[in-house]
């Protein structure tokens, strides 16, 4: 189980493609990063995931604040009054990850910004939560291949000692917390820019006719 009670998956149960250089654009972002590694991208995606179903949980943006872009946030923070009834809001129940899966990659030119599609592969029961910690249930267990679209200014580089260390700030080194801002609690950088790692842009719906790079099966579950 997680930190918030909900089921994972081994982290070796984790497929990215057996050759990294067929997802389209792997070897163009190795060329002109050459500490890029897709274990960093997947373990930074599954960070922002859970993070993303511990604002549903919360019924605030906060815990993805430092990890999405202000659009993204703003746009989520309308979703979720746009789910609220009576006091109670729209969060997920028994979530589970499947998947984590980089499907492409789009090195961008200098000045712009680098993006990444990744594959999260999760199912969850649709669930209502009030401020009193009440929960109901509101439906079965559903499986849902989303796309998290990851951007990070062309300019940034993957700093090797640091890739592992997926809700650290790259300047200082400090651990990412909660909180009503986009920036280090520690040493002030913005950290919801792309300007020091990659961040969250937008989540839309799997498509695999989009997509050829890899094919995600559907792992064993296993509780940790």
């Amino acid at each position: 189980l997680n930190a918030f009670g909900h089921e994972m998956y081994s982290t070796a149960e984790w497929g990215t493609a057996s050759d990294p250089s067929v997802i389209p654009g792997y070897s163009m972002m190795l060329a002109k990063d050459p500490a890029f590694n897709l274990q960093h991208i997947e373990d930074r995606t599954s960070v922002i995931f859970w993070r993303y179903i511990r604002a549903h949980f919360d019924g605030t943006v906060d815990a993805v604040r430092k990890l999405a872009s202000p659009l993204f946030t703003a746009e989520l923070m309308k979703n979720q009054a746009r789910s609220r009834e009576g006091g109670w809001w729209l969060c997920f129940r028994d979530a589970a990850v499947g998947a984590v899966e980089v499907q492409r990659i789009s090195p961008g030119a200098e000045g712009g910004q680098d993006g990444i599609e990744v594959l999260v592969r999760w199912s969850a029961r649709n669930a209502q939560r009030m401020k009193t910690g009440q929960v109901r249930s509101a439906g079965d267990r559903m499986i849902r291949p989303m796309i998290f679209r990851l951007v990070r200014n062309a300019g940034v580089r993957t700093q090797a000692a640091l890739s592992f260390l997926s809700t650290h700030c790259q300047g200082c080194g400090a651990p990412y917390e909660g909180g009503d801002t986009g920036s280090c609690d520690y040493c002030g950088r913005p950290l919801n820019d792309g300007s020091q790692d990659w961040i969250l842009s937008g989540i839309e719906r799997f498509d695999p006719s989009r997509f050829a790079a890899a094919t995600v099966e559907p792992p064993q579950k296993r509780c940790l």
